[in-house]
């Protein structure tokens, strides 16, 4: 059984039901859920969504790693069989915090469900920055979370007709690989350097 001290997870998926067979369908994603991975299933927001008691479901795992390992095998098996895209939030403890790793969980299935790849299955560790980044840069103007410096080479670059912001947004997208920016920017290495 579930204790209080067992450790969870949010599972969300595309969920599908307009007419009968649809239905039908849900319920068997439901049915399959429930017994694979041993969760509640349930849809909620027009997603299908699953509670998973990792405790209990992955109970032989020697630690977090090999148990999101397995829980990555058994959800892409059963998101290949449905067409679908899934994403899942952080492990937690306190029952009490459940909307907050559904948010989690919904943020990823959105990353992956815009991927466009068919049956992505996406972690909220492996898009918390980009989603985060997003979502500031939606509500919070860039010029309060830009470091000063910014500005400084924006007003360099205008008064003297250069483009070295360009060429650091360049380098820092190429993640610091002098080569790989020359390269972007058209110039010679050393010209960069």
């Amino acid at each position: 059984g579930w204790k209080d001290h067992d450790v969870y997870r949010v599972l969300a998926l595309e969920a599908c039901q307009h007419d009968s067979i649809d239905q039908t369908l849900f319920n068997l994603q439901i049915q399959i859920f429930e017994d694979q991975l041993k969760g509640k299933a349930f849809l909620y927001e027009d997603r299908l969504v699953v509670l998973i008691n990792e405790t209990v479901t992955f109970s032989t795992c020697e630690d977090e790693s090999s148990c999101e390992i397995r829980l990555r095998r058994t959800v892409k098996g059963i998101l290949q069989q449905f067409e679908s895209s899934g994403g899942y939030s952080e492990s937690f403890l306190d029952l009490r915090h459940i909307h907050t790793y559904y948010l989690q969980a919904r943020a990823a299935q959105e990353y992956a469900f815009r991927s466009g790849k068919s049956c992505q299955l996406l972690s909220y560790a492996r898009i918390a920055v980009p989603y985060l980044t997003s979502a500031l840069y939606t509500h919070v103007p860039p010029e309060l979370v830009r470091h000063p410096a910014v500005a400084v080479l924006e007003r360099y670059d205008r008064d003297n007709n250069t483009d070295l912001l360009h060429t650091l947004c360049c380098y820092l997208n190429h993640e610091q690989n002098v080569q790989q920016t020359a390269q972007d920017l058209y110039i010679h290495r050393n010209s960069l350097m």
